[in-house]
């Protein structure tokens, strides 16, 4: 890169330093769109492997980033390629540090599992659900935010089955000794991430240098953990990967079930310290009666404590204000404040609700298990960090959060669309009752049949058959109705013997094929299968579509049209997505439809038009 700051995709800033890996470079840059925000650029470069490598690269990680939305994996904000160059490029959230440079240090076992090793192995868990391998666990490629925060990053080797393309393989690409001796043959591709993982720990709590495999056995020899512990890790280190737990989800399961054993004797939880301003205060008075300042925050905090869940603070206009946040407690409500003094959250107001209404609203929070406590933090290097990670993890489920909803939103419509055939198609099997007759007579084009007993639902305008087993002797409209009488219209004369005694039944092919073509459609839409690629985005946010900008004004009409509803034709016929037309029976929506479609083609006679539902 030249000395003055290099300008990607007209909005990324590139510093100068990258870190060098591999198959990429990662700059610090910033994102100028975004008021400078520090971000990192992946650049896979051309020219020090094979382009067809590099592109497989970038591709695998770029999917496994879009699959993976995770607190503990490195989030993708942004890709594309460089239009000078035609490097692909990504852009991630900034983290200053790797575990390979990160200068905390970690305290035993327990203070390794809960800071790094289970967010990590959660993370893993996480892909492996997803049936996708890292491949390439190691301290370079963990990163640390500036609250010590670990994330799993570069899925540039990772291995998905339905994205691995037929004879290219990325499987020589591996650091010895945190990916396990075997060769990666497609079989055991979640072992070798429980092994990288077992080295990792091994790496941040053993002080043997570990270089090649034999340094593992020194590195197991000299480790200080509990026996259940050092033994689960010798199975995660096994040279067979069929002894190794079958992939994290197991390992974490395990691990989990070790620590809940005896955590009574080693979790602290993290401190967050309160302080309470004089006008909430005052307004508790009236919740506590004459109780003392000390009893009503030692009540408060054992509401909190019992359990909370917290988000962002929004103001009557509902905006997110920065820095505050609501606290939902098991009876009230806080609104809490960053400090600009001290790293301490100042409690503003605070609401008592009913149980049930601050229940529902903790159904989409942050749930924390942090301890809350009024007075001043005696570490406060150590509170800052607490504070600062706790407001990271609410940003990050908040952003979870949207993706979330909009999940449940395009969940809820497309089920809703689903409930409604369900229903149309079991409307059809109880309109099959069978109506009996006991002869009939021919009359032209009609069939009078004398039915068993007379029917008492209206079923004139109905298509009705004759049909025995797979033989369908006539089918035609019911025209009349008369006590025992039926009277079947039928466009063409019979050809075949009718028996004597039989049913008739309702036919229902045209009103199934109907049902099943509205299905088929449904699900060309739900899985991105339709003609146009973003029809189901713009269904799950109408708010997307683009308003008609019109057309200019057409010469000829087919139809007599008034003047509103040629502008409306006009209008629709420079519709990007949807036009909806509304209005109440016969105020002519049938004509303006027809007429659109008409001039639809005519624009282009290759277009595609359907019936309106």
């Amino acid at each position: 890169m030249a000395n003055q700051p290099v300008i990607l995709a007209d909005r990324y800033a590139l510093q100068l330093a990258p870190r060098i890996g591999g198959m990429a470079k990662v700059y610090p840059a910033s994102d100028i769109s975004e008021a400078g925000k520090k971000v990192a650029i992946k650049i896979f470069e051309r020219g020090t492997l094979d382009e067809e490598i590099i592109n497989e690269a970038f591709s695998r990680e770029l999917r496994a980033l879009k699959e993976l939305q995770h607190p503990s994996i490195v989030q993708l904000l942004d890709w594309g390629k460089d239009q000078h160059s035609g490097q692909p490029f990504l852009v991630l959230e900034w983290c200053e540090h790797d575990l390979s440079t990160y200068a905390e240090i970690v305290e035993g076992w327990d203070g390794f599992y809960q800071d790094l090793g289970r967010p990590i192995l959660d993370a893993l868990a996480f892909a492996h659900s997803r049936q996708l391998a890292h491949r390439d666990v190691k301290p370079a490629n963990i990163l640390v935010t500036s609250t010590g925060l670990p994330k799993l990053s570069d899925f540039s080797i990772s291995k998905l089955k339905t994205w691995l393309q037929p004879g290219l393989t990325l499987g020589e690409f591996k650091t010895v000794p945190f990916s396990p001796p075997e060769s990666d043959d497609d079989s055991n591709s979640f072992t070798r991430d429980v092994f990288g993982f077992a080295v990792l720990a091994l790496d941040s709590l053993s002080d043997v240098r570990l270089a090649h495999y034999e340094d593992i056995e020194k590195a197991l020899d000299t480790l200080d953990v509990l026996d259940d512990v050092h033994e689960l890790l010798l199975q995660c280190l096994s040279k067979n990967p069929d002894k190794r737990p079958r992939d994290a989800r197991i390992l974490l399961a395990k691990l989990d079930a070790i620590q809940d054993t005896r955590r009574v004797e080693w979790e602290q939880r993290e401190y967050i310290y309160l302080d309470l301003t004089q006008k909430a205060l005052s307004g508790l008075r009236s919740d506590f009666a004459s109780a003392s300042k000390d009893e009503i925050q030692s009540q408060l905090v054992d509401d909190l404590n019992s359990v909370c869940g917290i988000r962002p603070y929004t103001s009557e206009g509902r905006e997110v204000v920065e820095g505050h946040y609501v606290l939902l407690g098991a009876s009230f409500s806080c609104h809490v404040a960053t400090g600009q003094q001290s790293p301490i959250f100042i409690v503003h107001g605070v609401r008592k609700l009913s149980p049930s209404l601050l229940e529902r609203q903790r159904e989409d929070v942050l749930l924390t298990n942090h301890r809350f406590v009024f007075g001043k933090p005696p570490n406060e290097i150590s509170s800052k960090r607490i504070l600062l990670q706790l407001q990271e993890q609410i940003e990050i489920f908040q952003q979870n959060l949207v993706k979330k909803i909009a999940d449940r939103r395009e969940q809820q419509l497309f089920s809703g669309w689903s409930a409604l055939l369900r229903a149309k198609t079991d409307l059809e099997r109880r309109r099959e009752q069978p109506i009996k007759y006991k002869g009939f007579s021919i009359k032209g084009n009609r069939i009078v049949f004398r039915l068993l007993k007379a029917v008492e639902d209206p079923i004139i305008g109905q298509q009705r058959q004759v049909k025995e087993g797979k033989t369908t002797f006539v089918s035609g409209e019911v025209e009349d109705v008369t006590g025992d009488s039926l009277t079947l219209y039928v466009p063409h004369r019979l050809t075949i013997q009718l028996p004597q005694h039989g049913q008739l039944l309702v036919d229902t092919f045209a009103s199934r094929a109907a049902i099943e073509r509205q299905q088929a459609a449904l699900d060309s839409v739900r899985y991105d299968r339709a003609l146009r690629s973003d029809l189901r985005e713009l269904l799950v946010h109408p708010e997307t579509n683009a308003p008609p900008s019109g057309v200019d004004g057409l010469a000829y009409f087919h139809d007599e049209l008034d003047d509103a509803k040629r502008s409306a034709v006009e209008q629709a016929l420079g519709s990007e997505s949807f036009l909806i037309v509304e209005g109440p029976p016969g105020t002519g929506k049938t004509t303006f439809i027809a007429e659109l479609v008409l001039q639809t083609l005519k624009r282009d006679p290759r277009a595609r038009c359907s019936a309106p539902l």
